[in-house]
């Protein structure tokens, strides 16, 4: 039976234990840029499996060669990880920023938007929720980068399965973000048409219920070890 994933369970305890239980500890461990491995002096990546791992300090074979080898891997594993990272590090500020704004639209905006449109705060309640959605999709996309980043490459259809699943929350994801955060200032003017925002509330409904629903296909996904269900 495949496991449904809250999208407010998903963290970096649940991707690390999700790799864990399909990889196993030792190569997860085998996956991080730098080596914890005890003794180990290379600031590379452990390969695994005995013919592909480079010869450390006192081994036999060609130094040169073995030093050449080293630093394509660390120019593999830096431009891996800066990759990764960036995106990463985007989640964490752009969600950062989806909190600030709920902050600012609950203490000054929405007495100004039930002003011009003439509606009750009930009624503007779904721009909170999508700014609420984006900031756990965010968090969400966020780890999911972690999660890709130490994913073996010897399982490309899984890979790719992967890549396109996060692809697609993060496509429907940015679309929220842009409709709730952008467009929502021309809606903050007073000459702005009532019927405009009643179609904008609309819109903004929809691409929360769509994105949430992204979101939790993609922790399902990775709970279920990324099996598309065929």
């Amino acid at each position: 039976m495949e496991a449904s994933v809250s999208l407010s369970d998903f963290s970096p305890v649940l991707a690390h234990d999700i790799l864990q239980k399909k990889l196993g500890p030792r190569q997860v461990a085998q996956q991080f840029l730098y080596c914890p491995a005890p003794g180990c002096e290379f600031a590379v990546e452990c390969l695994g499996g005995d013919e592909r791992k480079l010869e450390g300090p006192g081994g036999t074979g060609n130094s040169k060669s073995n030093e050449e080898k080293i630093r394509k891997l660390a120019k593999q594993s830096l431009d891996k990880y800066i990759h990764y990272y960036e995106r990463w590090i985007g989640n964490h500020n752009s969600r950062k920023k989806a909190l600030a704004d709920i902050e600012e639209l609950q203490t000054k905006h929405l007495e100004k938007l039930r002003d011009i449109h003439y509606c009750t705060m009930s009624q503007l309640q779904f721009i909170k929720d999508a700014l609420v959605q984006v900031a756990e999709c965010r968090r969400i996309l966020k780890w999911s980068y972690a999660y890709g980043y130490y994913f073996p490459e010897n399982e490309p259809a899984k890979n790719e399965f992967f890549e396109y699943i996060q692809g697609e929350a993060e496509m429907n994801l940015e679309r929220l973000h842009g409709s709730v955060e952008q467009e929502l200032s021309k809606h903050s003017s007073k000459e702005a048409p009532p019927t405009e925002f009643t179609s904008y509330s609309a819109k903004v409904v929809d691409l929360t219920k769509v994105t949430r629903a992204y979101f939790q296909n993609l922790g399902t996904a990775l709970a279920n070890g990324l099996t598309d269900g065929n």
